[in-house]
C-alpha cells in the first residue's frame, strides 16, 4: 500500500521532457500573441490621433467664427512693444480645444492656470529672452507645462515622442506632432520670377514682418491671414498633417521639384520637410513608401490615413 502510495506521488511530478514542451508551447504562444497585441496598440493610437485631429479641425471652425471667417498662419512672426513674438498656429486655436489648464512648476509646487495658453504670443520664440526652454516662467507658464505633460488634443498622437530642437541643439518634448500647410492657394503659388518655380510669399499663410525673423527662420515673409474660404479644394487639401516640425517647414527644392526618391527627403534628418510620414507604419524609403502611414485632416474638416506620396500630393497638389 506504502509503495502505491509513494508511486502516485511520483507520478504527480513533471519530467523535464514535459517541461520542455510546456516552455515551448508558451514561447510559441508569445511569439503569435506579441505581434498582434503590437497591432493593436498600433491601431489605436493612430484612432486616437485621428478623433485629435478631427478636435484640432473643429478648433480652426471656431477660430474663423470668432475673426470674421480667417483662419490662422502657420506661424506668425512679430514685435511689440515686449519685443520679438512667436505665435504658432496652435496658439491661436488651443482656448477652443484645450480648456483650461493646470500645471505645476516642478521646482516650487506653485500652480499656473490658464484658458489661452499662449494667444498672446507671450512665450517668444526660441530664439529670444522670453522663450522657455524647461517648465516656464510667471508670463506664461502654462503652455510649456501642458505641452511637456502630452495628455492633451494639441499632442495628439500618442505615437509621437518629441523632435530634435536643431535651434537649441536640445531634444525638445514640448513640440506637438502636428504642423499646420503654408499653402492654401498651392500648385498655383508658383511665380515665373528666376529662377522658375519660386514660391509666391505673399500666397503662404505663413508671416514674418521686419525685424522679427527668428533665428532660422529667414528674412521677411510677406505672407498672411486667408479666409477658411480662400482654401480651395478643401475636400482634397490638406490642413494639419503629422510632422516634426509645428510650423511646417519645406525646403525650396522639395517644393518645386516633381516628386522622386532623391529630392524626397528622408527621415531623419528632418531639418527643411517635416511631414513625418512613417509614425503609423513601416519604415520605406522615399517614393517606396506606399503603405497609409501618417494621419492628415483636411480643410473640410475630415481626417484619414494615407501614405507619404498622398500626404505630400495633398499639401502641394504636385507629383
Amino acid at each position: 500500500m506504502h509503495e502505491m502510495k509513494r508511486t502516485r506521488a511520483r507520478r504527480r511530478g513533471f519530467t523535464l521532457v514535459e517541461l520542455l514542451v510546456v516552455i515551448g508551447i508558451i514561447a510559441i504562444l508569445i511569439s503569435v500573441l506579441l505581434p498582434v497585441l503590437s497591432n493593436a496598440r498600433r491601431a489605436g493610437n493612430k484612432t486616437k490621433c485621428l478623433a485629435s485631429l478631427h478636435q484640432i479641425g473643429d478648433g480652426f471652425k471656431m477660430y474663423a467664427s470668432e475673426n470674421n471667417g480667417y483662419w490662422p498662419p502657420a506661424a506668425d512672426f512679430y514685435t511689440d512693444s515686449a519685443g520679438a513674438k512667436d505665435k504658432r498656429w496652435h496658439d491661436f486655436i488651443a482656448r477652443y480645444v484645450m480648456g483650461p489648464q493646470s500645471v505645476k512648476d516642478p521646482a516650487t509646487g506653485q500652480m499656473y492656470t490658464s484658458k489661452d495658453m499662449n494667444y498672446t504670443g507671450s512665450m517668444g520664440y526660441p530664439g529670444s529672452n522670453n522663450h522657455q526652454q524647461e517648465f516656464g516662467n510667471p508670463i506664461d507658464p502654462v503652455w510649456i507645462g501642458t505641452m511637456r505633460d502630452r495628455d492633451n488634443v494639441l499632442w495628439g498622437c500618442p505615437s509621437w515622442r518629441g523632435s530634435y530642437n536643431i535651434i537649441n541643439n536640445v531634444d525638445d518634448y514640448r513640440i506637438p506632432g502636428y504642423s499646420m500647410s503654408q499653402f492654401p492657394f498651392a500648385p498655383d503659388d508658383l511665380t515665373s520670377l528666376t529662377p522658375p518655380g519660386t514660391l509666391d510669399n505673399k500666397k503662404r499663410a505663413f508671416r514674418i514682418t521686419s525685424g522679427a525673423a527668428a533665428a532660422g527662420a529667414g528674412s521677411q515673409v510677406d505672407g498672411g491671414y486667408f479666409k477658411a474660404t480662400q482654401w480651395k479644394r478643401q475636400s482634397e487639401r490638406v490642413l494639419v498633417y503629422e510632422a516634426t516640425h509645428s510650423a511646417g517647414f519645406f525646403s525650396e527644392n522639395y517644393v518645386t521639384f516633381p516628386w522622386t526618391e532623391q529630392n524626397f527627403p528622408q527621415i531623419p534628418p528632418a531639418a527643411s520637410f517635416s511631414l513625418d510620414w512613417n509614425r503609423h507604419g513601416k519604415y520605406r524609403i522615399g517614393n517606396k513608401s506606399k503603405d497609409p502611414s501618417t494621419n492628415v485632416l483636411y480643410c473640410d474638416g475630415h481626417a484619414g490615413t494615407v501614405s507619404a506620396r498622398e500626404a505630400y500630393h495633398a499639401i502641394r497638389f504636385r507629383d
